[in-house]
């Protein structure tokens, strides 16, 4: 198929999409409704190129690294910002019988379209929340650490990997630093890190910071 057509099909699913989920993703009113709407066009067209990506390495060893550090048997895990499956099969294949995904475009029934702003759950839901290069799409941390915070249990664990040290863009939108920085968002709610690292750039890729946090 011609690149110019996908670009048109991937055009007007963004956009039946928008329409179909449009009470749902504006119902945080972060910003005014216009600033806001093309906020969630950008982040959902970066979703739709990417939501057939295959789990990277790096991404593997974050997920065998926390199975290290916390039992996940008999556990709820949150997966923000998850675009397609493949984190949830792998947290399937580390023992986690119960993983919901959120993304801000899905087709698939386990992925519940979301704004990561205003996350649609109870406080105190899940065991772990796990949010693997979304929290630099936020144009608002605060409100997403919050409520990352809200809805993990007190004792529960909150995963967090982001890229470091790069340009940001309209789509990426926020540089942590490193692992540090982040620990600094989390100071309020913060109990111990299990495990942090700065992971430097590799084949040509983004430096990320990642941290491994329970919470109070």
């Amino acid at each position: 198929m011609k690149r110019w057509l996908i670009k048109k099909l991937k055009s007007v699913k963004l956009w039946r999409h928008i329409r179909r989920h449009k009470a749902k993703l504006y119902s945080s009113s972060l910003v005014s409704s216009e600033a806001y709407g093309e906020y969630l066009k950008m982040q959902l067209q970066r979703s739709l190129r990417k939501n057939d990506l295959r789990l990277k390495p790096r991404t593997i060893q974050l997920i065998d690294k926390l199975a290290e550090v916390v039992s996940l048997q008999q556990t709820k895990v949150l997966c923000m910002g998850c675009r397609n499956r493949a984190e949830l099969d792998y947290f399937h294949h580390k023992g986690v019988a119960d993983v919901v995904g959120i993304d801000l475009f899905s087709e698939d029934p386990d992925i519940l379209v979301m704004d990561m702003h205003y996350l649609q759950f109870p406080d105190n839901t899940f065991d772990v929340v796990y949010s693997s290069h979304s929290l630099e799409h936020a144009c608002d941390p605060r409100q997403v650490i919050n409520e990352m915070a809200r809805v993990c249990r007190s004792g529960g664990v909150v995963v967090v990997e982001v890229p470091i040290n790069y340009e940001v863009t309209s789509t990426d939108l926020v540089d942590f630093g490193g692992y540090q920085n982040i620990h600094k968002e989390f100071v309020f709610c913060l109990k111990e890190t299990l495990w942090s690292e700065n992971l430097p750039s590799q084949n040509n890729s983004t430096e990320v910071a990642r941290t491994i946090m329970r919470l109070v």
